[in-house]
């Protein structure tokens, strides 16, 4: 794919998540290129188009600068699995995207990945509980309410995981529709 057809498609896969910018996007094709993890395919250069209804008389076409089409190397490939792989369950951020990405994993590293993002939120809730059980009493209403707020966000996560883990054992079906259906 060319930059601008890869920030559109990471746009409708990540896209709710984050904006990917041109200021971004261009310089980590580049890092992306010079780790061989990316490489530029031939292609040819594009014929400039005529603004309709334009009246000339040239025949000849003007040719614009090919456009940089990039193609994933298998070193880039193995290096894509290797993240995805590696789970992330820690950080918030880093698992969502690589939750984006999930339907190239194998099912039981999908199952290994909700499991130990399932575990870590289980951890963080009762660090929640303890620390409103310890200061409940001496803490203002918007700190109070602040805890309450993350530890409903921590169950409902957790509540998610376990719905996509028994999908992914086949005791439940996963969403459908076009947002599940990969592409």
């Amino acid at each position: 794919m060319h930059g601008y057809e890869l920030r559109k498609r990471l746009g409708t896969t990540i896209g709710p998540l984050w904006a990917v910018s041109f200021g971004s996007l261009y310089p980590c094709l580049k890092r992306l290129r010079k780790a061989d993890l990316i490489a530029e395919a031939e292609t040819t250069p594009r014929r400039k188009r005529r603004r309709k209804g334009a009246t000339t008389t040239t025949t000849t076409t003007k040719t614009r600068r090919a456009r940089k089409v990039y193609e994933i190397t298998p070193e880039g490939e193995a290096y894509f699995f290797d993240q995805l792989e590696q789970g992330a369950v820690y950080d918030t951020d880093r698992f969502q995207t690589r939750f984006a990405f999930f339907r190239y994993l194998p099912r039981e590293s999908r199952i290994l990945a909700l499991e130990r993002r399932k575990a870590y939120l289980q951890e963080k809730l009762i660090e929640f509980k303890e620390s409103l059980r310890a200061t409940k009493e001496k803490i203002d209403a918007y700190s109070l309410s602040l805890i309450e707020h993350g530890m409903q966000a921590t169950e409902q996560d957790i509540q998610w995981l376990e719905s996509l883990i028994d999908a992914e054992r086949g005791r439940a079906t996963m969403p459908t529709g076009p947002a599940a259906t990969p592409t």
